[in-house]
């Protein structure tokens, strides 16, 4: 097909839209989207005015109402690798793909804060060029439809009829990020938790923005699989659009009048011509004393720095990966010191932390025993791990490494082998667990027959936004419902069930009940903390007892600056007092600055 030459198609990059394909010299073809009416307005049209500015998002060489009010769109078609590409080659390193996709969500905030959503995000519609990304498709999506291709990377609420948002996006972009990451033999903690965080099914449960997406990408790859916004040289194609024959341009039936489109074009090019920038006048005198108050801005920057990384939390968990002795904790049968004392049937009052909290990257797999009056000795990989395991107690780390591991729980006895093949005995339980690195939770219960029984949970760990908790209470009882309250709300848990709560980080009181006992539990949960209860049956039969792996660090929130005496303003401190010095300094020759500025514009 010679130049100026067109044809009509339909395309999943632009969503079933009516187009026209300019091909031009073949190497640049062009395509000239028509959209709708009521969804492509004029605040639409200026919004991908404004967009098609921005590096690393497909240039729009042209965008504008016809004579008869008709909206459209010219693009270049780029015929670069895509994404999808990178996700089908098995021999590239998943950090290539993760560093692509990081690139792809620093220009898609770049669009989220010109209020602009894709909606219908798929890999195939992100181009890779070398080192270079581009997003196509951008601003295209209203009024149009989604190929089935797209439909498996796009947010639920979308599919079910919802307009596309800021979280839809984020949404594609985790589900892309789990695509990555299948081909990674041990995938990150970081970013497996930001592709479940992504893609969580309720939107406001997602990441706060497409920046933090980034950064959280950014911090584990580090400086290395960088990709950077790609450029896309319009010439070529702007050849392609405006030497198009307008009678061959335009088909039966179609509206456009593209001899108003190329009239268009050739004015914005006189305008581009004939209008000089301004020139830019700078006082003599602001010149001179400018290096002064840019050393005043680096000088506070980097005493910020150091005051900040001087009072963060330094708080951590060593995680160990020894199998053979994992740490326990002891809990009360019903999470009271007072356990002995309760009766059947009446309410009793538990402490506000059953258990410690655990670094969220360091919990591993965490065992919970939930056998009523029975003590076992357990064995992990066929190796004995504790003996004399009792009941309400947790053991853990029992491994931090994704891998296959076996668990297997005896009677215990007085002298047990150091090896699972020297038991003669028959085992409780026994089970093997497939693991890939979030916190996990084996639990032994009794079943509702008595029969004692293993489970395999995933403790919610997802992050939370700032000022929030999570408290998740599990039935692993043999009532085969239990009533729970949760801060004044009335709930129902069958057997088996999970209920999963965010609440403020603060005192939370959880009631407990069945058919004869009543438990009340306070739980303090700090802010990023995640609470899991598992509810059992007490060794007695009489009450209700309570096991909590209790995780921390799932904050999404900066770090907070310390107020009042945190060591760095000690009065023994002679450094920090030099810095408060220092900054003093500069603070004074700045606002000597500003002084003389605002003398010399009087």
């Amino acid at each position: 097909m010679g130049n100026g030459e067109s044809t009509q198609q339909n395309s999943r990059h632009w969503f079933g839209h009516k187009q026209i394909l300019l091909e031009g010299d073949n190497d640049h073809p062009v395509a000239i989207i028509v959209g709708p009416v009521n969804e492509w307005d004029a605040q639409h049209l200026d919004k991908l005015k404004v967009i098609s500015n921005s590096s690393g998002i497909a240039p729009i060489l042209d965008v504008d109402f016809t004579a008869h009010g008709q909206p459209y769109a010219a693009v270049p078609i780029l015929n670069y690798p895509t994404l999808q590409d990178l996700l089908n080659d098995e021999d590239m390193k998943w950090e290539h793909k993760a560093g692509a996709l990081r690139a792809a969500a620093e220009i898609m905030q770049t669009a989220h804060d010109a209020k602009v959503t894709h909606g219908g995000l798929a890999p195939e519609l992100i181009s890779v060029r070398d080192s270079e990304v581009i997003i196509n498709g951008l601003g295209f999506a209203p009024g149009g439809e989604f190929s089935e291709a797209a439909q498996q990377w796009m947010a639920p609420e979308v599919l079910e009829g919802q307009a596309p948002d800021e979280y839809s996006d984020i949404f594609s972009f985790g589900a892309m990020l789990g695509a990555a990451l299948e081909s990674a033999e041990q995938r990150p903690r970081s970013l497996s938790r930001l592709a479940k965080w992504s893609t969580s099914e309720t939107a406001e449960t997602r990441p706060p923005s497409m920046e933090e997406f980034a950064n959280v990408i950014g911090e584990t790859l580090g400086a290395d699989y960088e990709f950077k916004p790609g450029y896309v040289a319009t010439t070529a194609y702007a050849t392609t659009l405006g030497s198009s024959d307008n009678s061959s341009l335009k088909p039966a039936g179609q509206d456009i009048a593209f001899d108003d489109l190329r009239d268009k074009q050739e004015e914005r090019k006189r305008r581009d011509e004939v209008t000089a920038p301004t020139p830019v006048i700078v006082d003599e005198a602001e010149r001179s004393y400018s290096w002064i108050t840019a050393a005043c801005i680096v000088g506070l920057g980097i005493l910020l720095s150091f005051w900040i990384f001087q009072t963060s939390d330094t708080e951590t968990a060593t995680p160990t990966t020894d199998l053979s002795s994992p740490t326990t904790q002891q809990v009360d049968s019903d999470g009271s010191p007072n356990a002995d004392d309760a009766e059947q049937g009446t309410e009793t009052e538990a402490s506000d932390q059953l258990n410690p909290a655990l670094d969220v990257d360091a919990a591993g797999i965490q065992i919970v025993h939930g056998i009523a009056d029975t003590e076992v000795d357990l064995y992990i990989d066929d190796q004995l791990a504790i003996q004399g395991f009792e009941p309400g107690t947790l053991a853990g780390p029992a491994a931090t490494e994704p891998g296959e591991y076996s668990v297997a729980l005896f009677k215990s006895v007085e002298n047990p082998a150091d090896s699972l093949e020297n038991r003669s005995d028959q085992p409780l339980l026994a089970d093997s667990i497939s693991f890939d690195g979030s916190p996990t939770a084996v639990i032994a219960f009794s079943g509702s027959d008595g029969s004692p029984a293993l489970d395999v949970l995933e403790l919610q760990d997802e992050p939370l936004s700032a000022g929030t908790a999570r408290l998740a209470i599990s039935n692993y009882s043999t009532s085969a419902e239990l009533d729970v309250e949760i801060a004044g709300e009335e709930l129902t848990l069958a057997a088996g069930q999970t209920s999963v709560t965010e609440v403020a980080p603060d005192s939370t009181e959880v009631g407990l009940a069945d058919s004869s006992t009543e438990l009340t539990q306070a739980l303090d949960l700090r802010d990023g903390q995640s609470s899991n209860v598992f509810v059992f049956d007490a060794p007695d039969g009489a009450q209700l007892a309570l096991s909590e792996v209790r995780l921390k660090g799932l904050d999404t929130a900066p770090a907070e600056v310390p107020t009042g005496n945190s060591g760095l303003a000690s009065p023994n401190s002679s450094f920090s007092f030099v810095l408060g010095l220092v900054a003093a300094a500069m603070l004074a020759v700045g606002g000597l600055v500003i002084r003389r500025r605002a003398g010399s514009t009087a």
